[in-house]
């Protein structure tokens, strides 16, 4: 178990410092292409979701990688 918290933290420390070293600023076509990107993503999301049930370690690594995508998130907006 201790591995595999470890396991996580080393992703989410790598996962900040790549977004730190990849700021730039983003044009209105990375913007839409990100939101279209997003929406593709939801939907696939949603449809997996119908067809096979997630158990409590899924949604758990999920809200995991939540946590990760939202910290990008605000990194970037307090870099730029």
């Amino acid at each position: 178990m201790k591995n595999w918290i470890r396991f996580i933290i080393s992703i989410i420390a790598i996962t900040l410092s790549l977004t730190l070293v990849a700021c730039q600023e983003k044009g209105p076509a990375q913007e839409a292409g990100e939101a279209i990107d997003e929406a593709v993503e939801d939907t696939k999301e949603a449809i997996e979701d119908a067809v096979n049930p997630k158990g409590p370690a899924e949604k758990a690594g999920e809200k995991i990688d939540d946590a990760v995508e939202e910290t990008k998130e605000k990194t970037r907006e307090i870099t730029n």
